[in-house]
Parts: C-alpha cells; sequence; structure tokens
C-alpha cells in the first residue's frame, strides 16, 4: 500500500484537533491527520472523535492508513 506524501498535522487532543481544523480553514491541498491509535496513550484521539469533528467542520475524511503500531495517518480534505 502507498501512503500519500501530504503535509502532516499531529494531533494529540480533541480540543487541540478542533483548534487545528479551525485555524487552517483556508489550506487548499489535503492534509494528512496523524493520531495515537492506542487508546491508553494520553495522547490518543479516536477515529469518532476525528470523524465527529470533521462533521462539524468544512473538513471531510477520506482513507485511513496505518502509520506504524500507534500511529494512524486520517487524509482529510477542505470541501467548499
Amino acid at each position: 500500500m502507498n501512503i500519500p506524501k501530504l503535509k502532516r498535522a499531529t494531533i494529540a487532543s480533541e480540543d487541540g484537533l478542533r483548534v487545528w481544523l479551525k485555524n487552517n480553514s483556508d489550506l487548499a491541498e489535503s492534509v494528512m491527520l496523524v493520531t495515537h491509535s492506542n487508546p491508553r496513550s494520553s495522547k490518543h484521539v479516536s477515529t469518532e472523535q476525528v470523524a465527529n469533528a470533521l462533521t462539524n467542520s468544512r473538513w471531510s475524511a477520506g482513507r485511513r492508513y496505518t502509520l506504524n503500531d500507534n500511529l494512524l495517518g486520517h487524509v482529510i480534505t477542505l470541501t467548499a
């Protein structure tokens, strides 16, 4: 599987995700949000939390990629 080479933003909390989405609402290209996939990590942001935050923003979700055992990449794109 080829993981796309996109600008990456590492997110460590649900609040941080919401702030990032709001502050980057002018990006023209897709971005890979990187979250910690281990639910026992203090930096874990679940796939459901990402989906909910995207629903309440101008971003939409694309594919997800396992980047390693502890990181998950969510490809997101700004919608019109």
